[in-house]
């Protein structure tokens, strides 16, 4: 008798155990979504679950299911399935994960781990191992890695031992200030990769020995780091690369040496960087391939050198708007390739160089009747840049002015823009630019009146601080 009251207490606890550590899946279908169609999706969000479900619905065809926005604060080993799976456990609060919590469903393709509190120590190569098969684990099949908007400050140096088909790995918005070295092995290992998110963390540099062996790289996003300038290492890497992103770094300038070895980039991002003040002639030269360039929101980008671009590049899409450029030479590159381009707020002065930009770009681009204005020097009207004539352009001369009040703000405009350009000390009989690489400032010595270049141009004309 005692024997059967003990057998019936230790069932009772199993079952009981079994309830906290899964959630009851018997009607999961009626607590989540699920829509069974060329692929079965389980939608369980926000559904204040605390643990792993302990059956997956009754699947023939692939299935992704989704669990963001629950608080399951530690990941069981999740249930059985044969096919192809997406798992989604955003926004969690995941903590740990027990060992092998894929092992089950080794045919996981995509594992979103992304916005929970998962730290170093938590994500070993313990956490990813697939089946044993008498011998060794078998590695899953996953080839999409989430684990951004965590609590990783380093990767484990063997954490990706039974992640072998690895192509997309998201590090974003963790806490890497510098790749150590256990870091670097961990990503030197997946040899496949080929997009790899960095941005969001703390770097101020690319070391090369975290990227040279991954001969597959394609995408590789560096935005919001301290970056100073454009890693050099990334050339380990340029002749597979096609995507870079480099927005929000305090980078101030590019130059011919900054892009030298990433020939293959196709579309290159380079938007809000504060610092960004100007681009040197050939710095675009090397990337031989470009097609779509990113280049906006930098608001004290004023200049782009002429010869910026190589003479057989034909870029498809530019992105130039919410920048500080006044001008744009004619010769920058060959207008008629382009099919998207955007130039809305600047503050461009209605050139030459602009009216032919204007009338070499195709109707596409120019029937935008909300497109960019630019501003008559002399009478100080704006008109639509797309809209521009012949007669607008007409350009005048000026004899050089010894007075003190320069009145002729077209000339004024001429002769600082090209001290700017030079960026050289410039002494003339009126004054002196001088460049400290933040402001460029015109002195006229006769009236000991220092204006600094964004005022230079208030009198009679609108401007932009």
């Amino acid at each position: 008798m005692a024997v059967a009251v003990l057998l019936v207490t230790l069932a009772l606890s199993a079952t009981i155990s079994s309830q906290e550590v899964f959630e009851n899946s018997t009607h999961i279908c009626q607590k989540c979504t699920c829509i069974d169609e060329a692929r079965f999706t389980l939608d369980c969000q926000n559904q204040t679950f605390h643990n792993t479900i302990a059956e997956w619905p009754k699947h023939n065809v692939p299935l992704l299911a989704t669990f963001s926005y629950n608080n399951i604060v530690h990941l069981e080993i999740l249930p059985q399935s044969d096919k192809v799976i997406d798992l989604v456990f955003s926004h969690c609060n995941i903590k740990s994960m027990d060992n092998g919590v894929f092992k089950a469903v080794r045919n996981v393709q995509f594992v979103d781990l992304s916005f929970n509190a998962l730290t170093t120590e938590e994500i070993g190569p313990e956490k990813f191992k697939g089946p044993y098969n008498d011998t060794q684990y078998e590695p899953l099949n996953v080839n999409h890695l989430d684990i951004s908007y965590n609590q990783i400050h380093s990767l484990p140096h063997n954490i990706f031992e039974h992640l072998k088909n690895l192509r997309q790995l998201n590090l974003e918005g963790n806490h890497f200030k510098v790749l150590d070295i256990p870091t670097q092995t961990a990503l030197s290992s997946v040899i496949y990769l080929e997009s790899l998110n960095l941005a969001n963390n703390e770097l101020t540099e690319l070391v090369g020995d975290a990227i040279k062996d991954l001969k597959h790289l394609k995408d590789i996003n560096l935005a919001y780091n301290k970056l100073n300038e454009v890693p050099e290492t990334l050339s380990y890497v340029g002749n597979t690369l096609e995507f870079l992103n480099l927005n929000s770094n305090p980078i101030f300038e590019f130059t011919d040496e900054s892009f030298l070895g990433v020939q293959s980039i196709i579309e290159l991002t380079l938007t809000n960087l504060s610092r960004l003040t100007y681009v040197h002639a050939n710095t675009f030269s090397p990337i031989e391939r470009l097609k779509i360039l990113h280049l906006h929101s930098n608001i004290n980008l004023f200049s782009i050198n002429s010869e910026a671009f190589g003479a057989r590049q034909g870029l498809k899409e530019m992105y130039l708007q919410d920048n500080a450029l006044s001008t744009l030479s004619y010769n920058l590159t060959n207008w008629l390739t382009l099919d998207l381009l955007n130039l809305s707020g600047n503050q461009f002065y209605c050139t030459c160089d602009i009216y032919k930009i204007r009338h070499d770009l195709n109707q596409i681009i120019t029937r935008d009747k909300d497109g960019p204005v630019c501003v008559d020097y002399i009478t100080g009207n704006s008109k639509m840049l797309y809209e521009l004539e012949e007669k607008d352009c007409e350009e005048e001369e000026y004899e050089f002015s010894y007075d003190p009040i320069i009145e002729k703000h077209y000339f004024l405009k001429k002769l600082l823009l090209t001290f700017i350009n030079e960026q050289k000390l410039q002494l003339c009989n009126t004054g002196v630019v001088q460049s400290d690489n933040k402001f460029y400032s015109l002195i006229d010595y006769q009236r000991g009146q220092k204006v600094h270049s964004r005022d230079i141009f208030k009198i009679g004309l609108p401007y932009r601080i």
